[in-house]
């Protein structure tokens, strides 16, 4: 029985690509490179892949699309690319058993390792944070003392909304771990070796 299979796509820096990753990609998924004259990262001409999968680079990052990739995961390309602390966004759609997802890899110290829901209530989610963190500075004014906790601290008497701003923080961190800020793709392209 075969694994179940779904649509995905991974994006990378086009100056990561070498050796070991051409290799894999020939090997697991089947891809045929052109010969090359110049060397990995200039020559990534495809003489055949197939028809699920397209293989291009754009804005100077590879991107990867097989639309039958096994649990919508490039489980050894993804794998590779963390062991060599290369950056990488992996967005898989929805399948029967299984949410859309974004997985999202950044080597910094610590690595930035995360898979984020991408069903429809994340978006509502990614939008209610973003207001939530635009209004919360309004609340922590320095002029009335400052946050709950600061006011609490200097002995003034709390306001009659402190309670529903430390509910507000609160929600800000859980939401913040559900779907965590990361810096996007295009910003490690220049930034690698």
């Amino acid at each position: 029985m075969s694994a179940p299979t779904s649509s995905a796509t991974i994006m990378f820096p086009a100056k990561c690509f070498d050796q070991e990753i051409r290799r894999l990609l020939e090997k697991e998924y089947d891809i045929e490179f052109k010969s090359q004259i110049f060397g990995p990262a200039r020559e990534m001409e495809i003489q055949r892949v197939y028809d699920s999968m397209e293989f291009t680079v754009q804005d100077g990052l590879i991107v990867f699309h097989n639309g039958e990739a096994r649990y919508g995961e490039f489980y050894e390309l993804e794998e590779l690319l963390v062991n060599k602390g290369i950056p990488f966004d992996r967005e898989s759609v929805m399948d029967y058993d299984r949410p859309p997802e974004t997985r999202v890899f950044r080597p910094a110290n610590p690595p930035f390792d995360a898979s984020i829901p991408d069903d429809q209530s994340s978006g509502a989610l990614k939008c209610l944070l973003q207001a939530a963190k635009a209004i919360l500075p309004h609340f922590n004014n320095p002029r009335e003392g400052g946050s709950p906790r600061q006011r609490q601290d200097q002995g003034i008497a709390p306001r009659l909304y402190d309670a529903e701003v430390l509910e507000l923080e609160a929600a800000i961190k859980e939401a913040e771990f559900l779907i965590p800020s990361y810096a996007p793709l295009m910003d490690w392209k220049e930034a690698m070796p």
